[in-house]
């Protein structure tokens, strides 16, 4: 009989226990309508479940949920050869044993999702160039796609520093995963850094939208990462037993939002001898350097730009987060300037704007100090809800055109905002990295302004960003902002593409799909106001956050 499996969207409030019953009442009818369950997989998270079942049309499966406890699948996929392959990750799952049961039906209960991401494009930009960054960025996609094809991988989306792929097999993704290491690494040396994360968990069907707690895990643990190194949860290494594969301990990994670390360990090439063991460089030269002043506790993160660590302030008994730059990066500005520079992101005192503590050289990097605050990115808070209420989204870009408004102000232009550089604190937004932002943009002097040199991410920078105009200001922060506030209403940014180049083409070039026609409870004022601030010139926007703001709330504003 033909496979099916149906994806339901539950309401708020229910239970793993609730989604047991429905399943146990859907047991009970099966026989009378010919369908036979093989399993379930609920994610609490995203509110969905989605069931395997054998039947003898789509309308049977249909019937029993509807006699059963009257819920309808919101989509229903026939399980083919081909959509098994898609759903599961790869054309031949049956090699590892891992997806498949021992009488040969399927065993979907566990997928293994691995992220892959580049730090420090701004950096390379400096040294090389735009094109040269560019060419790198295209080197990386195919070569992860020529790996994901080798080991039967199937490509989840596109990053924009990086990719998502997803498997069967954990084996299979980790030999996926050094296959990419080992034609990557030659790169590394003049190029950004890569790491590599994976994690096993519920299910991701890409065309139902389903994507579970593992995604989270995969993208924490690839920021983790040292450069060059590829993270797996233990989960993945227990997967991985009587393989032949190698693993080193390594230290848990805090996920945001969760008080629990993630027990990790780090993939090798079976063929290279075990690492020594010891504290990194880095960290345990800014413990020494900073000892007295702060008291070091474990990494938090790592970012294009910067390494994050939670420390405790001696003097004032308080948790803070310590920014320390990326070498690389720290070289171009150099100390003085640096300093110069971030002394007027600290002034920056609004209630939607993280504040600056601290900053200074300590063990031969720079640093600077930041509050440690509780709650989320906004990214991660997307992750769960693709697409946010209106009123909320709405908020969100107000509060952050207001902390925009301010810096603009006083001279600061952002040059990044994105998802991952607002942070969620107590239903809050706060605008994460001035400090970064400021110093990158300034004391780089001639060689982080020169044509061809941009700062940003790609799906949320500027036309002017894009070609490398060293003449930006505030209007590519509300662009910016704009294309955040487009994503959080459409479930997607205003640009996709399957490149980095191919993507600042379209930015460059295409118009957004209207906002109504992807969400058309989106108030009429509202659309408006996000096309007029994603125009392509500057001229042609809003000339202050403040007035998109007002016209965000305002028909009559967003008009004017």
């Amino acid at each position: 009989m033909p496979l099916f499996m149906d994806i339901h969207r539950l309401p708020k409030g229910v239970t793993a226990d609730m989604v047991r019953d429905a399943h146990a009442a859907d047991m009970q009818l099966q026989a009378k309508y010919g369908v036979n369950y093989r399993g379930y997989w609920f994610d609490s998270v995203r509110g969905t479940v989605a069931c395997l079942a054998e039947g003898p049309s789509s309308e049977a499966c249909v019937a029993v949920h509807q006699n059963a406890h009257g819920l309808v699948a919101d989509v229903i996929i026939e399980v083919t050869s081909e959509t098994v392959s898609a759903f599961l990750g790869g054309a031949d799952i049956a090699p590892t044993g891992e997806a498949v049961l021992a009488d040969g039906t399927i065993d979907a209960g566990l997928r293994v999702v691995l992220v892959t991401e580049l730090h420090n494009l701004a950096g390379v930009g400096s040294r090389l160039g735009d094109a040269a960054a560019l060419k790198i960025l295209e080197r990386h996609d195919s070569v992860v796609r020529e790996a994901a094809v080798q080991h039967y991988g199937r490509e989840v989306r596109h990053l924009g520093d990086g990719m998502m792929l997803s498997f069967a097999a954990a084996s299979l993704a980790v030999q996926c995963a050094l296959a990419i290491q080992r034609a990557c690494a030659a790169e590394q040396e003049e190029g950004p850094s890569l790491r590599i994360g994976m994690a096993a968990g519920e299910p991701v069907a890409q065309h139902a939208g389903l994507f579970g707690v593992v995604v989270d895990q995969a993208r924490a643990l690839a920021r983790a990462a040292q450069p060059g190194e590829i993270l797996v949860s233990v989960a993945v290494q227990a997967l991985c037993a009587g393989k032949g594969l190698a693993f080193d301990a390594a230290p848990a990994v805090r996920l945001p939002g969760s008080d629990e670390p993630l027990s990790v360990a780090a993939a090798r090439d079976p063929a290279s001898p075990a690492p020594l063991g010891g504290p990194d460089d880095e960290s345990r030269r800014l413990r020494a350097a900073l000892a007295g002043r702060y008291n070091l506790e474990h990494e938090l993160g790592r970012g294009g730009m910067a390494t994050v660590h939670l420390a405790r302030d001696v003097r004032h008994d308080r948790r803070v987060a310590i920014k320390v730059l990326r070498p690389e990066l720290a070289a171009v500005l150099g100390l003085d300037r640096f300093l110069r520079e971030i002394r007027v992101a600290a002034q920056l005192t609004h209630s939607h704007i993280v504040p600056l503590y601290d900053s200074g050289e300590a063990g031969g990097v720079l640093y600077y100090v930041m509050p440690s605050l509780d709650g989320e990115t906004l990214r991660a808070h997307m992750e769960r809800d693709l697409r946010l209420p209106v009123d909320r989204a709405v908020e969100i870009a107000r509060s952050v055109a207001a902390a925009l408004d301010y810096a603009h102000r006083k001279g600061v232009v952002h040059r990044d905002i994105k998802p991952e550089n607002i942070l969620i604190h107590e239903g809050q937004p706060m605008v994460l990295d001035f400090g970064i932002a400021l110093a990158v943009t300034h004391a780089g002097g001639d060689r982080m302004t020169e044509p061809g040199i941009t700062l940003g991410t790609p799906a949320y920078m500027s036309p002017e960003q894009a070609v490398g105009d060293p003449d930006v200001d505030g209007r590519a922060d509300i662009y910016a902002l704009a294309c955040v506030l487009y994503e959080m209403l459409a479930g997607e940014p205003p640009f996709t593409a399957s490149n980095v180049q191919a993507l600042i083409a379209k930015i460059v070039t295409d118009r957004p799909t209207p906002l109504a026609r992807l969400r058309p409870d989106v108030p009429s004022h509202v659309e408006q106001a996000v096309h007029r601030a994603l125009a392509k010139a500057p001229a042609d926007r809003y000339e202050s956050a403040g007035a998109f703001a007002a016209a965000l709330q305002s028909p009559s504003s967003s008009r004017a």
